[in-house]
Protein backbone atom coordinates (compact mmCIF):
# COMPACT_ATOMS: atom_id res chain seq x y z
CA UNK A 1 0.00 0.00 0.00
CA UNK A 2 2.70 2.51 0.97
CA UNK A 3 4.62 1.63 -2.20
CA UNK A 4 1.54 2.48 -4.31
CA UNK A 5 1.04 5.78 -2.47
CA UNK A 6 4.68 6.82 -2.73
CA UNK A 7 5.19 5.63 -6.34
CA UNK A 8 2.13 7.64 -7.43
CA UNK A 9 3.12 10.59 -5.22
CA UNK A 10 -0.32 10.76 -3.64
CA UNK A 11 -0.46 13.78 -1.38
CA UNK A 12 -4.19 14.44 -1.29
CA UNK A 13 -6.57 12.60 0.98
CA UNK A 14 -10.02 13.53 -0.37
CA UNK A 15 -11.33 10.60 -2.52
CA UNK A 16 -12.29 12.73 -5.55
CA UNK A 17 -8.92 14.50 -5.43
CA UNK A 18 -7.13 11.12 -5.32
CA UNK A 19 -9.06 10.04 -8.44
CA UNK A 20 -8.17 13.25 -10.26
CA UNK A 21 -4.50 13.01 -9.29
CA UNK A 22 -4.20 9.38 -10.39
CA UNK A 23 -6.27 9.27 -13.56
CA UNK A 24 -6.93 12.70 -15.07
CA UNK A 25 -3.52 13.22 -16.69
CA UNK A 26 -3.12 9.85 -18.37
CA UNK A 27 -1.74 10.11 -21.86
CA UNK A 28 -4.06 9.13 -24.68
CA UNK A 29 -3.30 5.57 -25.64
CA UNK A 30 -3.76 4.18 -29.12
CA UNK A 31 -6.85 2.02 -29.48
CA UNK A 32 -8.60 3.18 -26.30
CA UNK A 33 -12.32 3.37 -26.94
CA UNK A 34 -13.70 4.56 -23.61
CA UNK A 35 -12.70 5.39 -20.09
CA UNK A 36 -14.73 5.88 -16.92
CA UNK A 37 -13.81 7.13 -13.47
CA UNK A 38 -16.30 6.81 -10.64
CA UNK A 39 -16.10 7.76 -6.97
CA UNK A 40 -18.70 6.17 -4.71
CA UNK A 41 -19.38 6.47 -1.00
CA UNK A 42 -20.98 3.17 0.10
CA UNK A 43 -21.00 4.41 3.70
CA UNK A 44 -20.19 7.68 5.43
CA UNK A 45 -16.71 6.40 6.25
CA UNK A 46 -15.81 4.46 3.06
CA UNK A 47 -15.14 5.46 -0.51
CA UNK A 48 -14.38 3.45 -3.64
CA UNK A 49 -12.65 4.82 -6.75
CA UNK A 50 -13.00 2.73 -9.91
CA UNK A 51 -11.13 3.60 -13.13
CA UNK A 52 -12.20 1.45 -16.10
CA UNK A 53 -10.56 1.44 -19.53
CA UNK A 54 -12.34 -0.37 -22.39
CA UNK A 55 -10.80 -1.10 -25.77
CA UNK A 56 -7.13 -1.30 -24.90
CA UNK A 57 -4.66 -1.70 -27.76
CA UNK A 58 -3.64 -5.06 -26.33
CA UNK A 59 -3.95 -8.47 -27.96
CA UNK A 60 -4.82 -10.20 -24.68
CA UNK A 61 -6.55 -7.64 -22.38
CA UNK A 62 -9.91 -6.23 -23.50
CA UNK A 63 -10.86 -4.21 -20.37
CA UNK A 64 -8.89 -3.16 -17.30
CA UNK A 65 -10.10 -1.57 -14.10
CA UNK A 66 -8.25 -0.15 -11.15
CA UNK A 67 -10.02 -0.07 -7.78
CA UNK A 68 -8.93 1.97 -4.78
CA UNK A 69 -10.73 1.76 -1.45
CA UNK A 70 -10.46 4.49 1.14
CA UNK A 71 -11.64 4.64 4.74
CA UNK A 72 -12.14 7.70 6.90
CA UNK A 73 -10.08 7.54 10.08
CA UNK A 74 -10.42 10.46 12.51
CA UNK A 75 -11.77 12.74 9.75
CA UNK A 76 -8.89 11.88 7.41
CA UNK A 77 -9.24 9.63 4.34
CA UNK A 78 -6.70 6.81 4.03
CA UNK A 79 -6.14 4.38 1.17
CA UNK A 80 -6.75 0.89 2.57
CA UNK A 81 -6.79 -1.29 -0.56
CA UNK A 82 -5.60 -1.09 -4.18
CA UNK A 83 -6.25 -3.66 -6.90
CA UNK A 84 -6.48 -4.24 -10.63
CA UNK A 85 -8.75 -6.58 -12.58
CA UNK A 86 -8.95 -7.62 -16.21
CA UNK A 87 -11.35 -9.00 -18.81
CA UNK A 88 -9.56 -10.83 -21.60
CA UNK A 89 -9.94 -10.72 -25.36
CA UNK A 90 -11.97 -13.67 -26.76
CA UNK A 91 -9.97 -16.91 -26.62
CA UNK A 92 -7.26 -15.24 -24.50
CA UNK A 93 -8.56 -16.16 -21.03
CA UNK A 94 -11.37 -15.28 -18.65
CA UNK A 95 -14.25 -13.14 -19.87
CA UNK A 96 -15.37 -11.98 -16.40
CA UNK A 97 -13.49 -9.67 -14.04
CA UNK A 98 -10.45 -11.35 -12.54
CA UNK A 99 -7.15 -10.41 -10.96
CA UNK A 100 -5.49 -13.07 -13.11
CA UNK A 101 -3.57 -11.87 -16.13
CA UNK A 102 -4.77 -12.78 -19.61
CA UNK A 103 -2.84 -15.21 -21.77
Amino acid sequence: MQEFISSNRIKVTIPKAVAVQLFSNLEEQEGRKSEDISVAYPTQNTSVIVHTIVGLADDSVRVRRNRIELRRNKNKWEIVWVGRQYKCQPNRGHQDWSGSLCS
